[in-house]
């Protein structure tokens, strides 16, 4: 896949000269949820370990700037939000667009066949596992997500979501279409945070109509190691 290098710029994260940005996009990955070792269902719930995973989310944000919250639908997303959020009182917003890839239907899915999807960076668009949604549906409703929130009137903003839909958000940000494989090796541990500018096109600096700059992805410096799971 072709990236435009005007796209999207790639900083230091001690650098301090940014561009002019009109929002700051926060993307979190939900705390390890309940059923990760056996049989996982769709909605499944934060484990302990996730719930202590969300606590140093919490921590992370206590210092920083929040107007909304936005996240999935589902348990875990909404869960590790909530956890975050205990002693502020910032707006949730759940959309269902930021749900998990859903690869089967009205059945737990066993650990062998997770693993076929999130393991496998084989998939094509139109893929799919025991007859679930595909690919290009997942690319196109993380899509929609993003056209909301960046479109939405806040400026700081977190989104709290799941692996394959961040891996979505990523291909997106470097310009992928729903045609193109959805193949970035990044690791996006539970609880990992990136945290995305949006520039304002508007500025006096010479930028093409839409450009991100990513500060830096999937980080992890606030967990102890310890804790860290995938």
């Amino acid at each position: 896949m072709k990236v435009s290098p005007n796209r999207i710029t790639l900083i230091n994260r001690k650098e301090n000269n940014l561009p002019i940005y009109t929002k700051r996009v926060y993307f979190a990955r939900h705390g390890h949820s309940g059923g990760a070792e056996k049989i996982i269902s769709f909605n499944s719930h934060l484990s302990d370990l996730g719930k202590e995973q969300a606590l140093y989310l919490k921590k992370f944000f206590l210092e920083r700037k929040l107007d909304i919250i936005y996240t999935s639908t589902l348990e875990r997303a909404k869960q590790t939000a909530n956890i975050i959020n205990t002693e502020s009182s910032i707006p949730i917003s759940s959309l269902e667009e930021l749900n998990e890839l859903h690869c089967y239907k009205y059945k737990n899915l066993e650990q062998k066949d997770i693993l076929e999807i999130v393991n496998s960076r084989q998939f094509r668009p139109d893929d799919t596992v025991k007859n679930g949604e595909t690919l290009r549906q997942l690319f196109y409703r993380v899509q929609c997500a993003w056209n909301i929130i960046k479109n939405s009137p806040y400026q700081d903003i977190l989104v709290v979501s799941h692996y394959e839909v961040m891996r979505v958000f990523v291909s997106l940000l470097f310009g992928a279409t729903a045609n193109q494989e959805v193949n970035f090796l990044i690791a996006h541990p539970h609880c990992s945070i990136s945290e995305i500018h949006v520039v304002d096109s508007k500025s006096d600096l010479e930028l093409p109509d839409e450009m991100f700059v990513i500060k830096y992805l999937c980080e992890t410096n606030h967990i102890p190691s310890e804790l860290l799971t995938y």
